[in-house]
């Protein structure tokens, strides 16, 4: 038998916590029966929580709506382990560059029911073919680019790019994301330019009468900002497990929620001699 002097614990009594402060704070901005959804982000092993750990206790929550990881490694071993709650992969890091391999993952993933972000057309095309064969519907997420300079479709160009992509008969758009780039910030001037972005691509796609049913863009620090960040869902990460994006978020919200306090996690113990 091994004995061990230092240990960490997961609190199921915490994430459950943090989880359910959350969506409080969401159900003031859902409209009738249109309710905020909760992505809760399980990615890079839970933050190092421990994602299959962490996906079994969310995955009964009633608050929680889908899953989001880092790539498909993840997801498809969500999967596998018998979790049901829809999955939405944030990136394509871990997927192969072999076309062979590369083909058989994303097979696995549509059967799966697995849900992507995309902004690269091609890999979309590719994406298409493979759901054409399987005689099923790949369902997508669009990235948006509205000023984090990271990856997406820039938003000036995205009405053409979703066009194209809705023209594809095995694709299925269902979202439509993007992310800030400096909300953890006291001066939110940025923040609002992005949203700005969002807010009228939205209003312009709509004026075409395309209507895509899940629009983020707020991770944890833009959360609890404002409800006007919320739209149809929110990507709760770092906050779910009990962290502040930032000492400058933490003040604010406290500020503006006095009981609005997480708890953490995890913690670390070690026995002293």
């Amino acid at each position: 038998m091994e004995y061990h002097n230092s240990w960490i614990e997961i609190s199921q009594k915490n994430l459950i916590h943090n989880i359910k402060l959350h969506r409080k704070l969401l159900d003031k901005s859902s409209q009738g029966d249109k309710k905020v959804k909760l992505i809760s982000v399980v990615k890079s092993d839970a933050y190092g929580h421990g994602m299959l750990l962490v996906s079994q206790i969310l995955d009964k929550m009633k608050e929680v709506d889908i899953l989001a990881t880092v790539n498909l490694e993840e997801a498809l071993e969500l999967r596998k382990n018998k979790i049901k709650k829809s999955i939405l992969v944030l990136s394509y890091y871990g997927i192969t560059e072999n076309q062979k391999e590369l083909q058989k993952q994303l097979e696995i993933a549509i059967k799966s029911n697995i849900e992507l972000m995309v902004y690269d057309f091609n890999f979309i095309k590719l994406l298409n073919k493979i759901a054409f064969n399987l005689k099923k519907k790949a369902k997508v997420h669009v990235k948006v680019e509205t000023g984090m300079a990271r990856v997406g479709v820039n938003y000036e160009k995205a009405i053409s790019f979703i066009k194209e992509v809705r023209q594809l008969k095995n694709i299925e758009l269902i979202g439509l994301a993007s992310h800030f780039a400096t909300t953890e910030e006291s001066n939110q001037y940025f923040a609002n330019q992005q949203l700005n972005n969002f807010k009228n691509l939205i209003l312009r796609l709509e004026k075409e009468n395309i209507f895509i049913p899940i629009k983020h863009i707020a991770a944890s620090a833009a959360i609890n900002l404002s409800s006007k960040n919320h739209f149809d869902a929110v990507r709760l990460g770092i906050s779910m497990y009990g962290l502040w994006p930032s000492k400058e978020n933490k003040k604010f919200v406290q500020k503006k929620y006095p009981d609005f306090n997480l708890q953490p996690v995890l913690s670390w113990k070690t026995k002293i001699f």
